[in-house]
């Protein structure tokens, strides 16, 4: 069961909250801090970690794909002809490509779309034109 993004936030948070609500009650008796500014300095705290959280948000998401998982889906150019293997390049860069259905050439210049990923090849179909 994954935790939802904000509870993830939320908890790691926590620790800085209560370093921060032990500091201001140290300076509440060490420099006699009154204890309203102490809570107000703390609501601060707590409000600009909210406010910053729509920022930050994508880091503390877990299903945030990378690598060759953030190609699936994309267009792309046969390099090469795909028997089943070959060049493509996406978004620029050229990978090594493995057309599917495998009994179905790629030839050279034709638009494919990247339908997967198996470590760093991409599994490759023929653009419908």
């Amino acid at each position: 069961m994954a935790i939802a993004t904000w509870k993830r936030y939320a908890l790691f948070q926590v620790p800085g909250w209560a370093v921060a609500a032990l500091v201001l009650l140290g300076l509440t008796e060490w420099i006699r801090l009154p204890l309203w500014a102490a809570s107000g300095l703390f609501t601060v705290w707590v409000l600009k970690d909210i406010a910053l959280y729509p920022l930050v948000r994508t880091a503390y998401e877990s299903d945030v794909k990378t690598g060759v998982e953030q190609l699936v889906g994309k267009k792309g150019l046969a390099q090469e002809r795909l028997d089943p293997r070959g060049m493509v390049r996406v978004r620029g860069e050229l990978w090594q490509a493995e057309a599917e259905p495998r009994d179905q050439p790629i030839e050279p210049n034709s638009e494919i779309r990247v339908t997967g990923a198996h470590n760093l090849t991409l599994i490759v179909s023929r653009e419908a034109t």
